[in-house]
C-alpha cells in the first residue's frame, strides 16, 4: 500500500461484507484507523480478530443506515473517540430486478429505503461533521446503473441515480469548505449481492448466468484498489470496469443509440427469463 491513509480516521458502511470488507483490509493495512459499520454484529467482530494484526486499528460498530437515528448516534460516539473523520465509504445497498410492472411496492420501498434513504442519512450526517471540521472526503459507492438507465433493473437504476445526484451536488457545495466528495460506480463485481438481490418473475439463475457471461467481472479486493486510487486522486467518479465509462459515454453522447441497443435486451428477456407465473 501507499502509505496514503496511514493516520486517518475512515469510515465504511457496509463494511462487513464485499466491497467494504475489502476497504476496511486494504485500509487497515495502510495504517489508517478504521470503523465499520453493518447490520451482521457476528461477521464484524470476526473481521476486527481477523484483523487485529494490521499495521491500523478496526474497530466495528453494528449500524442499520435505515435508521437516522442509529446513524446520528454512532457518527457522535466517533467523533467523540476520534475527534473527526477523514474518509467516508458508504456502500450499503440492495438491487431489484425483473421489469417494473412486475414489481410490487412493498419491493420498490425497500429498495429506496435502503439505497436512497440509507445514503440520504448517512450523508446528512457525515456532510455537515466534515464541513464543521473544515475537511474530510466522502465516498459515495453508487453503481454503472447509477450513470445510465438499465432495463430490467428500473428502480434500482433510479435509486442509483439519486445517489450520484446527491454526490455531485455535494461536491459542488463543499468545494469551497474544504470537503471532497467522490461517485463510484462499479460494473459487476463478484459479491453476494447479486444472490441475495430481489428479482420479479425473473430466472433468478439463467438471469445471473447470462449476465456474467457477457460482463467482465471483477473481484471485491480489485474494486476496492480501484476505489482507493480513485479516492486519493479525488476523482468526481470511479469508475471501476472499461465498460461502465464507455456505457456512461455513450449515454451522454450518443443517447438515442444507447437506448435502441438497450430496447434489444427487452425480447430475450421475456422469452427466456421471464416467469410470468412468478415461480423462482
Amino acid at each position: 500500500m501507499s502509505g496514503f491513509y496511514k493516520g486517518q480516521v475512515c469510515l465504511v458502511t457496509g463494511g462487513n461484507s464485499g466491497i467494504g470488507r475489502e476497504l476496511v483490509r486494504h485500509l487497515a493495512a495502510d495504517g489508517a484507523t478504521v470503523i465499520a459499520w453493518g447490520r451482521n454484529q457476528r461477521k464484524g467482530v470476526s473481521l476486527v480478530k481477523e484483523l487485529k494484526k494490521s499495521p491500523g486499528a478496526v474497530s466495528f460498530e453494528t449500524v442499520d443506515v435505515q435508521n437516522p437515528l442509529q446513524v446520528e448516534h454512532a457518527l457522535k460516539q466517533l467523533i467523540e473517540q476520534h475527534q473527526r473523520v477523514d474518509y467516508v465509504f458508504h456502500g450499503v445497498g440492495i438491487i431489484l430486478g425483473g421489469e417494473v410492472r412486475d414489481h410490487t411496492i412493498d419491493e420498490v420501498r425497500a429498495i429506496m429505503q435502503t439505497n436512497v434513504l440509507g445514503t440520504a442519512h448517512v450523508n446528512l450526517y457525515v456532510y455537515q461533521q466534515m464541513v464543521k471540521q473544515g475537511s474530510g472526503h466522502l465516498v459515495n459507492i453508487a453503481s454503472g446503473a447509477g450513470l445510465f438507465p438499465l432495463p430490467l433493473m428500473g428502480v434500482y437504476s433510479a435509486s442509483k441515480f439519486a445517489v450520484y445526484g446527491m454526490g455531485e451536488v455535494l461536491r459542488m457545495e463543499g468545494h469551497q469548505l474544504g470537503v471532497k466528495v467522490s461517485t463510484v460506480a462499479p460494473g459487476l463485481v463478484d459479491t453476494p449481492i447479486y444472490e441475495r438481490a430481489m428479482y420479479s418473475r425473473t430466472d433468478k439463475a439463467k438471469t445471473l448466468s447470462s449476465l456474467k457471461k457477457r460482463l467482465y467481472m471483477i473481484q471485491p479486493d480489485q474494486a476496492a484498489r480501484v476505489i482507493l486510487k480513485g479516492t486519493r486522486r479525488n476523482r468526481a467518479i470511479i469508475h471501476t470496469q472499461l465498460y461502465v465509462r464507455l456505457g456512461w459515454l455513450s449515454y451522454r453522447y450518443f443517447p438515442h443509440v444507447f437506448r435502441f441497443v438497450t430496447r434489444q435486451f427487452m425480447k430475450p428477456f421475456r422469452s427466456r427469463y421471464r416467469n410470468v407465473d412468478g415461480s423462482p
